[in-house]
């Protein structure tokens, strides 16, 4: 699929993100969200905003699923459409929270499209092939359940797309940039 098809595409589960799809890196170069991950690697892609949905609770449950999967061939992604002083400050909530993996910057929510979002915050596990699996809230016991299953090949994902509820939707945020 070309890039221009891909603006009205909402990624499916079970689809393969395309691999020319970028964010910008914390130095400012296009990278390939696929880069960030390893051929055997599962990927977390946790798409968030500063301006959005990032109270205290929520560090705290991305800290423990960082924690609990992190040495499992699991590639964790940070993906924001904030701006500079956006970045910033979840940068600097990352690390205080010990969320050592990339930020990723997505000023026009291109990345987020593709993937099928429309609020924020929102994760998106991808299995080793880059392939869609999960898409929904950050739910602690929801979200383990559907990375044991994709790690451990045994089970299907169950519920692999719950609504997002809380947040905002992208649509605001592309205003306040």
């Amino acid at each position: 699929m070309t890039s221009d098809a891909l603006k009205n595409h909402k990624l499916l589960i079970g689809e393969g993100v395309p691999e020319f799809l970028t964010v910008f890196d914390e130095n400012n170069k296009r990278r390939l969200v696929l880069s960030y991950k390893t051929a055997l690697d599962v990927m977390v892609i946790e798409e968030m905003s500063n301006q959005c949905g990032m109270e205290h609770p929520s560090w705290f449950d991305y800290s423990l699923l960082y924690e609990r999967y992190k040495e499992w061939k699991v590639a964790f992604l940070a993906i924001t459409p904030d701006n500079e002083e956006g970045q910033r400050v979840l940068r600097a909530a990352m690390k205080t929270t010990g969320l050592n993996y990339p930020l990723g910057f997505d000023s026009d929510n291109h990345v987020a499209k593709v993937l099928g979002l429309s609020k924020l915050p929102a994760i998106l596990i991808l299995d080793e092939s880059g392939r869609l699996q999960y898409r929904g809230p950050l739910d602690k016991r929801k979200t383990a359940q559907a990375l044991d299953a994709i790690i451990g090949h045994i089970d299907a994902v169950k519920n692999p797309e719950l609504p997002i509820v809380n947040g905002c939707a992208i649509e605001e945020l592309k205003s306040q940039n």
